[in-house]
């Protein structure tokens, strides 16, 4: 693995189809191997459902899902 990119994510249903676009899109330009590993931090909207779909359709996502609200550090260092 060239890059990871760790992304925290909490309550961002509305912003993650775009996120994903545009670096995947970015990454791919790049022409090293990637993976997009994001941290759902307890989000109460469907994040995870959106994030767990990105994952079924591409193998270079990876997520992470906290039980309970841990915050954008823990999110990053998990």
């Amino acid at each position: 693995m060239d890059i990871s990119v760790i992304i925290p994510v909490f309550n961002e249903e509305e912003n993650l189809k775009l996120l994903y676009k545009r670096m995947t899109d970015t990454l791919k330009k790049i022409g090293k191997s990637y993976e997009l590993v994001f941290v759902n931090d307890c989000s109460k909207d469907s994040s995870l459902a959106i994030l767990k779909d990105f994952a079924a359709q591409d193998k270079c996502v990876k997520v992470v899902s906290f039980e309970k609200n841990c915050g954008q550090h823990a999110a990053i260092v998990a």
